[in-house]
């Protein structure tokens, strides 16, 4: 005679090494939050703040940050790149080097944004 649902005992939770217990990775959304490592402020950012914010949109090479790093690029001359410092910088492709563009295109816009809310 089998057990009614109600009376099985419970379930065991899986062990981490469990083929479907899901990876433990940060979710995309947590990667692109800022943390206390990046002010809301870019204008104020040093080479290490840019890197970090370099990673969290996708441009995770360690040469390339190297190079952001020995260039001294701080977060007041991101408004200043241009697709031809971003190639001398080693984004050789096109594609990203305008999807970075854009990205800090998005950052002056955002302090621009935050500026209105301040000061109607």
């Amino acid at each position: 005679m089998q057990r009614a649902d109600s009376e099985q005992p419970p379930k065991r939770p899986r062990c981490d090494g469990s083929p479907r217990t899901p990876p433990k990775t940060p979710s995309a959304a947590a990667e692109r939050s800022p943390g206390p490592d990046l002010t809301s402020d870019h204008q104020t950012w040093g080479p290490e703040q840019v890197c970090c914010f370099l990673k969290r949109s996708g441009f995770g090479d360690p040469g390339l940050l190297e190079r952001f790093r020995e260039n001294e690029i701080t977060g007041s001359l991101l408004p200043y790149l241009d697709e031809s410092l971003l190639e001398e910088l080693g984004i050789s492709s096109l594609g990203e080097r305008k999807k970075l563009l854009y990205f800090i295109q998005r950052l002056s816009q955002i302090d621009l944004d935050t500026m209105k809310e301040d000061y109607p």
